[in-house]
């Protein structure tokens, strides 16, 4: 299973932020305890095998509460296999 794609190492979670930009990606404590996200692909764009899109998708349905940061959620899980 593949995916390219810029990879964003130790980014930090924002709390808070006045920016109007930033404020979409801000993260309660009790969404996500950490001070920094583990490392993930950037949603900008991705270059993806089959059998990893199919991997993602059937993970993504079987959770119950995916985290709602798509970028953090979906491309962590698979740069941990």
């Amino acid at each position: 299973m593949t995916i390219y794609g810029y990879k964003h190492v130790n980014p930090p979670v924002y709390r808070y932020s006045n920016d109007s930009v930033v404020a979409r990606y801000t993260v309660t404590i009790d969404e996500f305890p950490c001070e920094r996200y583990p490392a993930f692909l950037s949603g900008f764009g991705y270059l993806i095998s089959k059998k990893a899109r199919d991997a993602i998708l059937y993970t993504a349905y079987q959770d119950p509460e995916p985290f709602r940061l798509s970028d953090v959620y979906l491309t962590y899980v698979s740069l941990i296999f």
